[in-house]
């Protein structure tokens, strides 16, 4: 799945690191655990460990998680497409919900509701499978519609960086390799203009200095409608 750069654009300006790390760390957790294992991440993490962040041994169990539609698990506390913020942000302390860190893990999963609810991704391919199904070859069609879903994250990362040009990413995001682009252009699944209007939705808000509980029930209220 996609989404680096969307995540990036949510929230941009000169931000502290370790909200940046908060807010990619659902996704690059997950990724680092899935292609080099629990103790290699474990030592990347520590490498880009500044400030007020949590201790490794508190994420990895989450970390090592599979994550299962409409259940708090794994890093994204569930689904990326439908993730439980309040299981999140109810589980922290006080002290935990003024930290940088999880103030940008919260606003990662924000963000993943507000684009899934804007774009209706998962509705888009509920459709394509009731209208195949029964094929023998569904497999094969579903597989080949992720990659039309993949392409199409690689044109919004080309209309981001034209829209958005304070939408750099740091090193360690760029080092995984799943950031690519290719022309604008038809997509499949993605719809600019929805992804557009989530992104300068989110950008309305002060996720590092505004009260966040609020702004999590703003947000949460926004998208029930």
């Amino acid at each position: 799945m996609g989404g680096y750069k969307y995540h990036r654009s949510t929230a941009a300006g000169d931000l502290p690191m370790e909200f940046v790390i908060g807010l990619f760390a659902p996704d690059l957790l997950k990724k680092w655990y899935k292609t080099i294992g629990i103790d290699e991440t474990f030592q990347k993490y520590e490498s880009i460990c500044v400030g007020d962040m949590p201790d490794f041994k508190e994420l990895a169990e989450r970390i090592q998680q599979e994550e299962v539609h409409g259940k708090p698990y794994g890093t994204h506390y569930g689904k990326s497409s439908s993730p439980d913020i309040m299981a999140f942000w109810n589980g922290l302390t006080v002290k935990q919900r003024n930290t940088a860190f999880c103030r940008g893990y919260a606003w990662h999963l924000l963000g993943d509701i507000v684009m899934y609810k804007r774009i209706d991704i998962d509705v888009k391919f509920a459709a394509f499978q009731k209208a195949n199904e029964g094929r023998e070859d569904i497999e094969e069609l579903k597989a080949m519609e992720k990659k039309k879903l993949h392409s199409d994250w690689d044109k919004t990362n080309t209309l981001i960086d034209n829209t958005y040009p304070d939408t750099n990413l740091p090193d360690w995001i760029m080092e995984l390799g799943v950031v690519n682009y290719l022309p604008a252009g038809e997509m499949a699944y993605v719809d600019w203009n929805a992804l557009k209007g989530a992104i300068d939705y989110m950008r309305s808000f002060d996720p590092v200095n505004g009260d966040m509980t609020k702004i999590i029930e703003t947000i949460l209220k926004e998208v029930s409608e």
